[in-house]
Protein backbone atom coordinates (compact mmCIF):
# COMPACT_ATOMS: atom_id res chain seq x y z
CA UNK A 1 0.00 0.00 0.00
CA UNK A 2 1.48 3.33 -1.05
CA UNK A 3 1.45 6.14 1.43
CA UNK A 4 -0.29 9.19 0.03
CA UNK A 5 1.90 12.21 -0.37
CA UNK A 6 0.99 15.23 1.72
CA UNK A 7 0.43 18.33 -0.41
CA UNK A 8 2.93 21.13 0.24
CA UNK A 9 0.19 23.56 1.33
CA UNK A 10 -1.41 21.07 3.73
CA UNK A 11 -0.78 23.13 6.92
CA UNK A 12 -2.39 26.17 5.27
CA UNK A 13 -5.38 24.06 4.22
CA UNK A 14 -5.83 22.83 7.77
CA UNK A 15 -5.64 26.38 9.12
CA UNK A 16 -8.18 27.65 6.56
CA UNK A 17 -10.56 24.78 7.28
CA UNK A 18 -10.29 25.40 11.01
CA UNK A 19 -11.01 29.12 10.55
CA UNK A 20 -14.01 28.29 8.35
CA UNK A 21 -15.28 25.81 10.93
CA UNK A 22 -15.07 28.36 13.75
CA UNK A 23 -16.72 31.03 11.58
CA UNK A 24 -19.63 28.69 10.85
CA UNK A 25 -19.84 27.63 14.49
CA UNK A 26 -19.92 31.28 15.59
CA UNK A 27 -22.90 31.89 13.29
CA UNK A 28 -24.81 28.67 13.89
CA UNK A 29 -24.05 27.75 17.53
CA UNK A 30 -22.18 30.48 19.41
CA UNK A 31 -22.68 28.55 22.65
CA UNK A 32 -20.72 25.62 21.25
CA UNK A 33 -18.04 28.00 20.02
CA UNK A 34 -17.51 29.19 23.60
CA UNK A 35 -17.31 25.58 24.80
CA UNK A 36 -14.92 24.57 21.99
CA UNK A 37 -12.75 27.61 22.70
CA UNK A 38 -12.63 26.77 26.41
CA UNK A 39 -11.70 23.16 25.69
CA UNK A 40 -9.06 24.06 23.09
CA UNK A 41 -7.41 26.92 24.99
CA UNK A 42 -7.15 24.90 28.20
CA UNK A 43 -6.34 21.57 26.51
CA UNK A 44 -9.18 19.87 28.36
CA UNK A 45 -9.68 16.17 27.72
CA UNK A 46 -13.04 15.95 25.93
CA UNK A 47 -13.50 12.38 27.17
CA UNK A 48 -13.81 13.79 30.70
CA UNK A 49 -16.41 16.32 29.54
CA UNK A 50 -18.44 13.52 27.90
CA UNK A 51 -18.36 11.43 31.08
CA UNK A 52 -19.43 14.42 33.17
CA UNK A 53 -22.33 15.17 30.82
CA UNK A 54 -23.39 11.51 30.86
CA UNK A 55 -23.71 11.55 34.65
CA UNK A 56 -25.67 14.82 34.52
CA UNK A 57 -28.05 13.34 31.94
CA UNK A 58 -28.51 10.18 34.02
CA UNK A 59 -29.68 12.31 36.93
CA UNK A 60 -31.85 14.50 34.69
CA UNK A 61 -33.56 11.42 33.23
CA UNK A 62 -34.01 9.86 36.66
CA UNK A 63 -35.35 11.68 39.68
CA UNK A 64 -33.97 15.02 38.47
CA UNK A 65 -32.25 15.47 41.82
CA UNK A 66 -28.73 14.47 42.70
CA UNK A 67 -25.11 15.39 42.39
CA UNK A 68 -22.10 14.65 40.27
CA UNK A 69 -18.83 14.06 42.06
CA UNK A 70 -15.53 14.35 40.21
CA UNK A 71 -12.54 12.89 42.03
CA UNK A 72 -9.23 14.38 40.89
CA UNK A 73 -5.87 13.11 42.05
CA UNK A 74 -2.57 14.55 40.80
CA UNK A 75 -4.31 16.30 37.86
CA UNK A 76 -6.01 13.08 36.77
CA UNK A 77 -9.71 12.41 37.01
CA UNK A 78 -9.93 9.07 38.77
CA UNK A 79 -13.71 8.77 38.66
CA UNK A 80 -16.90 10.67 37.94
CA UNK A 81 -19.88 9.56 39.96
CA UNK A 82 -23.47 10.59 39.43
CA UNK A 83 -25.70 10.14 42.45
CA UNK A 84 -29.40 10.14 41.70
CA UNK A 85 -31.38 11.27 44.73
CA UNK A 86 -35.00 11.66 45.74
CA UNK A 87 -36.13 14.98 47.13
CA UNK A 88 -38.23 14.10 50.15
CA UNK A 89 -38.47 17.07 52.55
CA UNK A 90 -40.53 15.06 55.06
CA UNK A 91 -40.19 14.67 58.80
CA UNK A 92 -38.78 11.45 60.16
CA UNK A 93 -41.74 10.88 62.45
CA UNK A 94 -45.41 10.75 61.50
CA UNK A 95 -47.89 12.88 63.39
CA UNK A 96 -49.50 10.22 65.59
Amino acid sequence: MNKKEIPPNYPEQIKRNEQLFYTLLRQVRPDLLVLADLIDNNKINVYIVFKLLRQMLNIAQGSRWGRVIVNISDNKVTYIEGIDADKVNEGIFTNT
